[in-house]
């Protein structure tokens, strides 16, 4: 799952040891928002306005789950609209990762994510952070193609 591959033609090695995944991972779990971010960066671009609007959407689904699940104590009403925030999440998550596939050329469908995201949310984080660091494979996926006439 960690074996974040390169783009097509490069060696495989081994570019992270243990201590960064286990962090990674760690981060994932408490604050995925941050991978989450990192990812849009590497995707849509630095300055992009995109992956700020990403990351605050981000952190309000997963939070709001987090808080809403916390307060099912006081009345069970509250744990069905927290798990709507963490299905929204999920499919935020899964978008991302869609993408990352898209630009990188890996091979994968969006009901592989979903899957992926629905049950181990931190592990795909983790694995879009350390893929979007890697060099693209499609460069120019996001860019409008030119019209030649």
């Amino acid at each position: 799952m960690f074996n974040v591959r390169p783009a097509v033609g490069e060696p495989i090695t081994h570019r992270y040891s243990f201590a960064e995944r286990a962090h990674s991972l760690a981060t994932a779990v408490v604050a995925p928002t941050i991978g989450v971010f990192k990812t849009c960066e590497s995707e849509f671009g630095a300055g992009a306005v995109i992956g700020k609007v990403q990351a605050f959407f981000h952190a309000s689904f997963f939070y709001l789950w987090f808080v809403l699940l916390c307060m099912s104590g006081m009345d069970d009403q509250w744990a069905y609209l927290g798990w709507t925030f963490f299905l929204f999440h999920v499919i935020q998550v899964t978008a991302l990762r869609a993408a990352t596939r898209e630009t990188h050329g890996i091979y994968g469908n969006l009901l592989e994510d979903f899957f992926v995201c629905l049950v181990l949310y931190p592990a795909a984080v983790s694995q879009l952070h350390f893929q979007s660091m890697e060099k693209k494979q499609n460069n120019d996926v996001y860019k409008k193609p030119v019209d030649s006439a």
